[in-house]
């Protein structure tokens, strides 16, 4: 029973089934009777795009060709994308360069501006310098009279001494003249000095030869010389070579007194030329202690040096130094530190240490 049941329960699924397999299959056959009119259609289509196939053939040849242009077209584009980048690049070359021309303006710009401030100092260095040109000017006129009545009296002066040199000259080329001669009578003395005392060496032989004969052997009568005699000459010439080394020596004091004296007299020119152009030289220098202003506080008026306004003048004051002899001794690096200098100027801190000098140079030799 169980087992019929069973097979009645597959028998109604495979009745269901068969309904379903008839249905698809009714569905099948429409859609292979759709299919089949698609088919139908699809050839028609098919028949239809062969025929617009075969008249697009032409089109197609002729797209080809466009394609070909526009290939060329295409490869040329390329060909101008490439000078494009490479002009692309030059002017990015060109825009760096401009970009670090625009830097340097700036700086430029900046240095410039610092100049102008520079410039400007130094414009109120120059006026401050003017006003002190002026007060100094009126100073100097009121001692020009003196400076006049002082150039006369060194002119004066430098006459005396040009006679003097004069007169000190003639007295040297006397001396020397002088001296000349000497030496031409010492030479004459020293030669006759010389011939004497040949004949003396001669007279020595001749007496050691009479004395040895005078004492080996007796001599014929009228045969030997006077012994006598020839001492007698002997003794002359002796008291003449005397004489003559006394003269000898006498010139030759003479010759060392006239030396001592030309000596003098060339000290005495040197003396005379030094003194001359120390008076030319103080014709040229410029008045110092007495057109300088005086010292405030210990201070040296810094001022006076071309290109040192109130300005730097003050800020040397405040890093300590006050007078030209310290000025002196600072470097240029030094001082451009001490007065903020940034820019080369035609009068520098080198001029400054010069001038500095020369003035702690004139102050010594006033003192």
């Amino acid at each position: 029973e169980t087992q019929r049941e069973e097979l009645t329960r597959r028998l109604s699924a495979l009745e269901g089934e068969k309904a379903d397999g008839n249905r698809e299959a009714a569905q099948l056959r429409e859609q292979l009777a759709t299919s089949q009119s698609t088919l139908q259609a699809t050839e028609a289509e098919r028949q239809a795009l062969t025929q617009r196939l075969e008249a697009l053939e032409p089109e197609k040849a002729a797209v080809d060709a466009q394609l070909a242009d526009l290939q060329v077209q295409v490869r040329q584009l390329q060909a101008d994308q490439i000078r494009d980048q490479e002009v692309l690049g030059r002017l990015r070359g060109q825009v760096a360069t401009l970009q670090s021309n625009n830097n340097t303006l700036e700086t430029a710009l900046q240095s410039l501006q610092e100049e102008l401030e520079v410039a400007h100092t130094a414009r109120l260095d120059r006026d401050a310098q003017i006003e002190n040109l002026h007060r100094a000017l009126d100073h100097a006129q009121t001692q020009n009279a003196e400076m006049q009545d002082t150039w006369n009296a060194l002119q004066d002066a430098m006459g005396k001494v040009q006679a003097e040199n004069a007169q000190l000259q003639a007295e040297r080329d006397q001396a020397i003249q002088e001296r000349i001669a000497l030496q031409s009578e010492h030479g004459e003395l020293q030669a006759e000095l010389a011939t004497l005392r040949q004949i003396n060496a001669t007279h020595e032989q001749h007496w050691t030869e009479l004395h040895r004969l005078l004492l080996g052997s007796s001599l014929a009568e009228g045969e030997a010389p006077d012994p006598l005699q020839l001492a007698a000459a002997l003794q002359q010439q002796r008291d003449r070579l005397s004489e003559l080394e006394a003269a000898l020596e006498k010139v030759t004091d003479e010759r060392a007194q006239l030396e001592a004296e030309r000596d003098r007299l060339t000290t005495e020119l040197e003396q005379a030329i030094a003194q001359q152009k120390k008076l030319q030289q103080s014709l040229k220098r410029r008045p110092t202690s007495k057109s300088r202003p005086k010292r405030a506080e210990g201070r040296d008026p810094l001022s006076e040096i071309p290109g040192i306004g109130p300005v730097y003048e003050q800020r040397l004051y405040e890093a300590g130094i006050t007078t030209f002899a310290q000025l002196s001794q600072l470097s240029p690096e030094r001082i451009r530190e001490i007065i903020k200098l940034k820019s080369k100027r035609k009068i520098g801190p080198e001029s400054w240490i010069t001038e500095a000098r020369a003035m702690t140079e004139a102050e010594s030799e006033e003192s």
